[in-house]
């Protein structure tokens, strides 16, 4: 038990001994090639404090430092081998014995393999923390994050924010569609990517055409019946290059995963990268951990830096909690994403509602409905409408919405897309413009028509 200096000073008439100081330690030689940077930066750390530790807690040091550094051996992070010798090295420095060395390293290893969930750094592969003294020197007289300082000029030449789908998913950001099992969040996923791909608008709205990538996590089998209606369905073919599926999981969890896929986005130029789904592509992480889906989130914001000029689209698609309702997991997501959609399918009518947006009107609440297309084995999502015009006329306003809500057409425009029969052409057209679901602006004779008030 330590004895309080001047209790001992009183007590023995003697000025009292000097508490014991912190050694000052020569530099721990480590193998460049010993593991990655960070790892390395960790095994430094650990041993350089080993190495200055006073007597009293020299054993605890080392075992505290040995179990974590066992954690990135077992993660493949550091050599076992080199880690366990700069661990001796530092534990002679500070006066321990050969004995006790052995002893407390080969039980600090053990300790690590057995713990339940000791797996936070080698798969979530965490950046050691640093320890900030004001004493310490930088490595470099530039801070690295110098580089990156914008002044009020600089902050002023950023690109103003811009749309990928007009109203829907804008360029730079990281967005979630989440929704119940059957409520068409995956169709709605890939209708994006195959507008995005094709530049054909997306529900009457403007779309920037762009590479899109499809991670299909769950299997691609399913695509080729959803593709298929969606090419019959708009009559838009999605070329090679387009729209591209990589059929199997992504480990956002894994720097390895990352790394390689980073990689392939910067490669290909692909400015929307869809995960469907999220947990699919986050095995390992904890859900409800803040930590966890912290690390899952920061990764989706590295690979949107991988877009070209960062300003693509990285979309995560995921599951509702038990009560189909809300977000499934951690607060952290929907916090750190800068848009968030759910969906959800009532009696047929599909609802998609934006709860969040970083930059512009948050609402936006689209009512869509499932359409079967003949052949396909499948179907697409196209506006749902109250009760009205029904059959030929409801397909024909289906296919006016999709191709000229914004700019209106003319009879042989629209005909030219509708491919109805003549009488079966006027008919609908007739059945729309008396429900004033379309509107002739032009003449008799040169009819030009735009959105009505009841589309």
């Amino acid at each position: 038990m330590p004895v309080d200096p001047d209790f001992e000073e009183w007590l023995t008439g003697k000025p009292a001994s000097p508490p014991p100081q912190p050694r000052t330690a020569a530099p721990i030689s480590i193998n460049g090639g010993v593991g990655d940077r960070y790892a390395r930066k960790a095994l430094g750390d650990e041993c350089q404090t080993l190495a200055s530790t006073p007597e009293g807690s020299r054993n605890d040091q080392l075992n505290r430092s040995a179990f974590n550094l066992a954690s990135l051996v077992d993660g493949g992070h550091l050599d076992r081998d080199e880690t366990i010798r700069c661990l001796e090295d530092a534990a002679r420095q500070c006066g321990l014995t050969e004995r006790e060395i052995g002893a407390t390293i080969k039980s600090a290893f053990r300790g690590s393999a057995a713990k339940v969930g000791a797996r936070a750094v080698p798969e979530l592969d965490v950046e050691p923390a640093a320890t900030i003294s004001p004493t310490v020197e930088t490595d470099s007289a530039t801070p690295k994050f110098a580089s990156r300082l914008l002044t009020r000029a600089a902050l002023n030449e950023l690109p103003d924010p811009a749309p990928l789908i007009a109203d829907t998913l804008d360029r730079g950001t990281v967005a979630l569609l989440y929704g119940k099992w059957g409520s068409f969040k995956s169709f709605t996923a890939l209708d994006w990517a195959a507008s995005v791909a094709t530049g054909r608008a997306w529900q009457g709205r403007d779309t920037q055409q762009a590479r899109a990538l499809y991670v299909a996590a769950e299997g691609a089998y399913g695509l080729k019946g959803r593709l298929n209606a969606w090419e019959t369905a708009w009559q838009t073919t999605i070329a090679d290059g387009e729209l591209d599926t990589l059929p199997c999981p992504v480990n956002l969890t894994s720097a390895a995963d990352v790394r390689d896929l980073a990689a392939l986005i910067r490669l290909n130029s692909y400015e929307l990268v869809v995960f469907d789904t999220l947990s699919r592509c986050a095995v390992g992480a904890d859900e409800n951990s803040a930590k966890d889906c912290g690390f899952v989130l920061d990764n989706l914001v590295r690979l949107r830096e991988c877009t070209p000029n960062g300003r693509g689209v990285v979309l995560a698609v995921h599951h509702t909690g038990k009560d189909g309702k809300t977000f499934r997991g951690s607060s952290v997501f929907e916090a750190g994403a800068d848009t968030v959609y759910a969906v959800s399918a009532d009696g047929g009518v599909v609802s998609l509602e934006r709860e969040k947006r970083k930059d512009g009107p948050e609402a936006d609440h689209l009512e869509l409905r499932f359409e079967p297309i003949e052949g396909t084995g499948s179907g697409v999502l196209g506006v749902h409408r109250p009760p009205g015009p029904t059959g030929q006329a409801d397909r024909l306003l289906t296919i006016f919405l999709e191709n000229f809500a914004a700019t209106g057409a003319t009879k042989s425009e629209l005909r030219a897309v509708a491919e109805l029969p003549s009488a079966s052409f006027h008919r609908a057209i007739n059945v729309l413009v008396e429900g004033g679901y379309l509107a002739n602006t032009g003449t008799a004779q040169r009819a030009f028509y735009v959105r009505g008030e009841a589309a």
